[in-house]
């Protein structure tokens, strides 16, 4: 996510950025904590730019470029996507994971 600081705290409804500038919340990054941004990142998405569900579209799009879900998965949030092809390579991950710590 790329959002600016100004941005960022416009939109905190908790208030927790008014509370690390009050000195109520410690090593709050971007105020008294650095924000250091990934020097290439995977996915980069401009908050400013678009809207929440464009975001979401352009995270899906993306997923299975980056090997997380297999091509073909729809990002129409009106549409209910086919797992089908998902389920069974997760279950073989976990699985995997799972038997490789016993």
């Amino acid at each position: 996510m790329d959002t600016p600081l100004e941005v960022a705290e416009s939109r905190d409804p908790k208030g927790l950025y008014r509370k690390a500038r009050r000195g109520e919340l410690a090593n709050f990054t971007g105020i008294d904590s650095p924000y250091e941004p990934p020097e290439s990142p995977e996915v980069r998405i401009d908050t400013v730019e678009c809207s929440p569900e464009e975001a979401a579209h352009d995270i899906v799009d993306r997923l299975p470029v980056l090997g997380v879900f297999p091509p073909g998965i729809e990002s129409d949030p009106l549409r209910e996507p086919d797992l089908s092809a998902i389920v069974p390579a997760h279950r073989a991950v976990c699985e995997g994971h799972f038997s490789s710590r016993q």
